[in-house]
């Protein structure tokens, strides 16, 4: 009797918990899919000069920058935006670049890039700064 209480009291901790890893991974493999449709669209902003507001379309993208046309595990429906925008999911927790779960805002490629900083004269330079070094 005192095994069944035991087993029922492990099966009450785990099956919520299991239940929780298999949604971060559907979300983890969303994010994945959201970050291949962005560097696609880097790759075809770079091998077509085209107006940066114009929206690629997946025949643009698939099968010379994705293999085949990404979907999401949970159902959701990609909208690959405009060059300036960030692809989306349309499940409202599946978000690129920080607001979603598991990612942080300095997973974005560009977020390193800091303008504030122009080397204008002012001010230090953010430690290791040797772009004002003219040489001999």
């Amino acid at each position: 009797m005192i095994v069944i209480a035991v087993i029922g009291i492990l099966l009450a901790i785990a099956i919520p918990e299991m239940i929780s890893l298999r949604r971060r991974a559907r979300t983890n493999i969303c994010i994945s899919n959201l970050k291949n449709i962005y560097g696609a669209k880097a790759m075809w902003a770079l091998d077509n000069p085209i107006v940066m507001e114009r929206e690629p379309l997946w025949d643009d993208l698939v099968p010379r920058y994705l293999d085949a046309r990404p979907s999401c595990p949970e159902g959701g429906v990609y909208t690959i935006g405009a060059i300036r925008e960030d692809p989306a999911c349309s499940i409202s927790y599946h978000v690129l670049w920080g607001s979603g779960d598991e990612t942080s805002s300095s997973d974005r490629p560009d977020s390193s890039v800091d303008d504030s900083d122009t080397n204008t004269g002012g001010g230090g330079g953010g430690g290791g700064d040797v772009s004002s070094d003219t040489g001999p």
